[in-house]
């Protein structure tokens, strides 16, 4: 299966290696030396970098979320995710191979209910912000959970104070509010056909 990524702009470098057929590797890069191309992958989904958190220290180097997010969780509940889903969460890198972004992603695990995938946490270092690293983020956790777990819907909570997040969800994403709670939102994207 092969797709066309699109046209990488803003210096986005796209880098793949292979380490085996179930665990490739690929990131994109934030650098200005690269010409930005139109090319094909087999197995690359979509236009982000899909780096497994296979690598403890990745987890250890999450220090966009400490910088970016009032919450932050214990290091266990990353690596239950990490362990749990691993073809869920996904990171960004600069240049230099530093963590800028993050989305960290797990199946709702109720038997009875719809299957479905849930956003723990996303967060960009305010250095790259802007940069459309966010969407792509998203974008590629919600698509690793429609084709790995025949998602139907994705849901996340977000603070009614983040005016930036509720934007991004709402208006570029086009999650929609499922329910309010005291000072969250909890909102839902419904698969598309």
């Amino acid at each position: 299966m092969s797709y066309m990524l699109p046209h990488l702009h803003n210096g986005w470098q796209v880098d793949q290696a292979i380490l085996s057929e179930e665990d490739r590797v690929v990131v994109i890069r934030f650098g200005h030396d690269w010409d930005p191309t139109c090319m094909k992958m087999d197995e690359v989904l979509y236009s982000i970098a899909e780096k497994k958190w296979k690598i403890v220290g990745d987890l250890s180097h999450l220090h966009c979320n400490l910088l970016c997010l009032p919450e932050n969780y214990q290091m266990k509940y990353y690596f239950y995710h990490g362990l749990s889903w691993p073809q869920l969460s996904y990171i960004a890198e600069d240049e230099d191979g530093k963590i800028v972004g993050y989305v960290l992603a797990k199946m709702e695990e109720d038997p009875d209910d719809v299957p479905h995938g849930h956003i723990t946490s996303l967060a960009v270092k305010r250095s790259h912000r802007r940069l459309g690293l966010a969407q792509k983020l998203m974008d590629q956790a919600s698509r690793a959970m429609i084709e790995n777990f025949s998602a139907k819907y994705v849901s996340l909570h977000v603070r009614k104070s983040n005016r930036a997040a509720l934007h991004l969800y709402s208006n570029t994403l086009n999650f929609q509010v499922s329910e309010v709670e005291p000072s969250t939102m909890q909102m839902e994207k419904m698969r598309t056909p």
